[in-house]
């Protein structure tokens, strides 16, 4: 961030307080900011809904392969031992 230029918190404290009428919308049209940003800081400290969660995300291990006929199968919804069968049906219907 620019030196000077304040933080998101305080902009969106100052227009809010010069423009009482604007909705999030156009608060963060005029300050060039994403509407989330604008609802976090909304009351003037961080909305817990709008804030990121440092939580794990689903890893992999590399020596795990991806298994796409199971994805697929929990996809459409169908017995995964059906999957070949299912695909079968598909390239018939292309045809």
């Amino acid at each position: 961030r620019p030196a000077g230029s304040g933080t998101a918190q305080e902009k969106v404290q100052q227009y809010r307080a010069e423009h009482p009428e604007a909705n999030a919308t156009e608060v963060a049209r005029a300050l060039g900011i994403s509407r989330t940003t604008v609802y976090k800081w909304w009351n003037g400290e961080a909305d817990p809904k709008y804030v990121r969660k440092n939580e794990p995300k689903v890893q992999v291990q590399k020596d795990e392969k991806f298994d796409w006929r199971a994805a697929l199968a929990d996809a459409v919804g169908i017995p995964r031992e059906n999957v070949d069968e299912f695909l079968e049906k598909m390239k018939n219907e292309e045809e």
